[in-house]
């Protein structure tokens, strides 16, 4: 006895005539194809009943923790910055005015070049300079300098950022700006 019946007309082993009409599949019944991608079946197909709405809870977006790596930001004093300006401009004052003794010998030296005479040992030793001159502009550089270094530790501690960034300007450009108020002052008579 066959199962499947191959001649139409004639009763399968089954019960049903193969000639039949085979019902369309309900919605819950599904054809196999073998290239379909199989769907889920809902769950009324299996209890017969609707579920009830379950609300899906809602997930909180996590509060970020800090960093352990991270740079805590604080507040920081600019006095550092403050300190470092105040001291490169008072370097730079002191070296310009300090030296406002000795115009008249630089301008004395300035017209014996002119006139294309030398200076020899005994005018150079002969000139009234103030020894505390020499200390005032050594003072003076050593005020700067220090002044430069606090400028770029205010710039990278972010300690008066603003201000260390003028130090370090005016720490660089300030000798020369010195240098020019010297020679402007000689040169006028």
């Amino acid at each position: 006895m066959a199962l499947f019946d191959a001649h139409p007309g004639t009763k399968s082993s089954l019960g049903r005539s193969a000639s039949s009409p085979v019902p369309p599949p309900t919605r819950t019944q599904r054809r196999h194809r073998p290239d379909a991608v199989p769907q889920p079946t809902p769950f009324s197909a299996y209890s017969g009943i609707s579920p009830t709405p379950v609300e899906t809870p809602t997930l909180r977006q996590p509060t970020p923790s800090p960093s352990p790596y991270a740079r805590h930001r604080t507040s920081k004093s600019p006095a550092l910055g403050a300190i470092a300006l105040l001291m490169i401009i008072g370097a730079n004052l002191t070296a310009a005015l300090g030296l406002l003794p000795l115009v008249p010998t630089l301008r004395h030296l300035m017209v014996m070049a002119r006139d294309g005479q030398r200076l020899t040992a005994a005018q150079f030793q002969a000139l009234p300079i103030d020894p505390s001159l020499s200390w005032m502009i050594n003072g003076a550089t050593w005020v700067g300098v220090i002044a430069l270094v606090l400028g770029i530790t205010a710039v990278v501690t972010n300690r008066g950022r603003g201000m260390g960034v003028l130090t370090i300007i005016l720490a660089i450009v300030g000798p020369f700006l010195v240098g020019v108020f010297w020679g402007l002052l000689a040169a006028t008579p």
